[in-house]
């Protein structure tokens, strides 16, 4: 059952986006059809980026910077055995942590040279800081980080996480990124006093009838805007689809940030690449700072949905 949200994306019941890797693996292609798959690289953080003003998020972007490794460093204050990062992402390492960190060195950080270790600190770091993209307490904070699951065993990944540690990694994260709780305060101040939050990329408007919780007036101001971002894409890729190829790629399926689309095999890097393409235009947003770029990772090409 397919239905829209309030944020504009579509929804489904029950919640596509949560199905496990062997669940999407019962899925296949019709014979001689392949999936091709995108997906959006890091929307939410990169939308909070451009509407909080955020140097550092944005500096991150704009080099082609590993976010999710930085991240981990900051967090943990520890270093990766270069199975997950790049040159440009060491060198901003050694230049920003004596800044943030005075009297710290980036080359005295613990070493992880265990990838599965290293994995581990970047999944949590991730989850962490998609649950405090919001301004959520740190209770559920914690909450989130507990029920985190394994995508391939569905076994909790963070069970051991106590509330005081999560406590003093939102000190620091709030203390690395000061702009964005000044923009959580801007948007709630914005809201309370127009009682509504209008989409600057849809146009779209939600009144804000029931009251005001925090949570809700930040993650829709950020899920709105990807929302349209998709929905954008999604028509402008059917359209090249029919012009190019007759309606033959078929799209099959919107999940969250991510395309699946259903076509022959000889003609999906073609499909991928346009998917990719529509979903990297950039929207110049005078109220985010003018351009704001929400670029997609690589396309995949499988035969059952687990693969794209």
């Amino acid at each position: 059952k397919v239905h829209d949200t309030v944020s504009g994306r579509f929804g489904s019941s029950p919640n596509a986006q949560n199905l496990n890797k062997a669940v999407k693996k019962i899925f296949r292609a019709a014979p001689g059809y392949v999936f091709v798959g995108v997906d959006e690289s890091q929307a939410e953080l990169r939308v909070i980026a451009y509407m909080a003003q955020d140097q550092e998020l944005l500096r991150m972007y704009r080099e082609g910077l590993n976010v999710h490794t930085i991240n981990a460093t900051l967090l943990f204050r520890i270093r990766n055995d270069n199975f997950d990062t790049n040159p440009q992402t060491e060198a901003y390492l050694a230049e920003i942590i004596p800044r943030l960190y005075p009297g710290e060195d980036y080359s005295k950080f613990t070493l992880v040279s265990d990838a599965d270790k290293w994995k581990r600190f970047r999944t949590l770091g991730k989850v962490f800081v998609f649950s405090s993209n919001y301004g959520a307490s740190a209770e559920t904070k914690f909450e989130m980080i507990r029920a985190a699951r394994d995508p391939d065993t569905d076994l909790l990944l963070f069970p051991d996480v106590t509330l005081g540690y999560v406590e003093a990694l939102s000190i620091t994260w709030e203390t690395l990124h000061p702009a964005i709780p000044r923009w959580w305060q801007k948007i709630e101040r914005q809201i309370r006093g127009n009682r509504h939050y209008r989409c600057p990329l849809s146009g779209r408007i939600r009144w804000f009838k029931n009251g005001f919780k925090r949570n809700d007036l930040l993650n829709f101001a950020v899920q709105c805007f990807v929302a349209a971002h998709v929905n954008l894409a999604t028509i402008a890729i059917q359209e090249e689809f029919n012009e190019r190829f007759d309606g033959i790629p078929v799209l099959i399926q919107q999940v969250h940030d991510s395309l699946t689309a259903e076509c022959p095999p000889e003609i999906a890097h073609d499909v991928g690449e346009i998917m990719v393409r529509h979903f990297s235009t950039p929207r110049f947003i005078p109220e985010m700072g003018g351009e704001v770029l929400l670029p997609a990772e690589k396309y995949d090409i499988g035969t059952h949905l687990n693969e794209v």
